[in-house]
């Protein structure tokens, strides 16, 4: 008996608990409230990699867009820029 009641204790504890870090409704920072929209222009680099300023560009925007949290815009009608240099890129190996 105590058994069945443990599995059903843990069955809804994990239930529960696998919804807490879901969000509803705006998930922006407190200190960008007022910030509705944001612009990403290209990355600048000082590194000489090829396509890597629009690989990482494109890669931001995406994320943005997939947080919701930001409406991605042009520099003349966003309400923030968000601006990025590339100084210098280290390869490291992950695994040995």
């Amino acid at each position: 008996m105590y058994f069945k009641l443990l599995i059903i204790l843990i069955f809804v504890t994990n239930l529960l608990s696998s919804c807490s870090s879901y969000r509803l409704g705006n998930n922006k920072p407190i200190k960008y409230k007022n910030v509705e929209s944001i612009a990403v222009p290209i990355v600048k680099s000082d590194v000489l990699k090829p396509k890597l300023q629009s690989l990482i560009t494109n890669a931001i925007i995406r994320s943005i867009q997939e947080k919701g949290a930001f409406k991605i815009a042009n520099e003349k009608n966003s309400d923030a820029t968000l601006e990025i240099k590339i100084i210098n890129i280290e390869r490291k190996q992950l695994r040995a």
